[in-house]
């Protein structure tokens, strides 16, 4: 074979390959959740320990029920805990909990009481973006739990005064006081 056969071969390889990666990149690729705006209400309904823990968390969308598994810290987590999650429209069961942000619905029975920050602690980093957790205890009931709770990332300049030792605002679901909410205030 001819440089000229080398380099045809040479070039048709390269164009297979190009083909190959750009399927494989766009079945395989991970969407930009910071672009994405739809977002909805995701309930842990099963957590896994062990190696490779997390919850299985659903959400609905007109009537249709979506569940995935998603990779977040099981240690403290509550079947019923309500997470933000935002999701492809298209595709709704594609979807990321925003796990530092917890919440409750109306419908819930919710107590306010003071709890207390043990530490804040950083994480890890997630798409680039630092995190940290906050972890605290209450009392409810004559019983003092613990918690940890997400903070949203790159948020060290927005919650710098809070401080281990530093009482906070902490709101509690009366049907299980494990899951609680600490209220952060900018």
């Amino acid at each position: 074979m001819n440089f000229r056969g080398y380099l045809i071969s040479f070039i048709c390889l390269g164009l297979i390959a190009a083909l190959f990666y750009g399927i494989f990149d766009y079945y395989n690729s991970e969407p930009n959740w910071w672009e994405v705006d739809d977002e909805n209400i995701g309930t842990v309904y099963k957590i896994s320990y062990g190696r490779s823990g997390g919850a299985w968390i659903e959400h609905e969308i007109d009537g249709e029920l979506y569940r995935a598994f998603q990779g977040i810290n099981p240690e403290g987590l509550v079947v019923g805990e309500k997470y933000r999650l935002k999701y492809l429209p298209d595709q709704p069961e594609v979807f990321q909990v925003l796990d530092y942000r917890p919440l409750f619905t109306e419908e819930e029975n919710t107590f306010a009481t003071q709890g207390l920050i043990m530490s804040i602690d950083r994480i890890n980093f997630i798409e680039g973006q630092s995190t940290h957790s906050l972890a605290f205890t209450y009392n409810f009931e004559g019983r003092q739990y613990r918690r940890a709770q997400r903070l949203p990332p790159n948020t060290e300049q927005r919650f710098r005064k809070l401080k281990a030792g530093q009482n906070v605002e902490v709101v509690i679901w009366v049907e299980n006081p494990q899951r609680a909410i600490v209220v952060l205030e900018d």
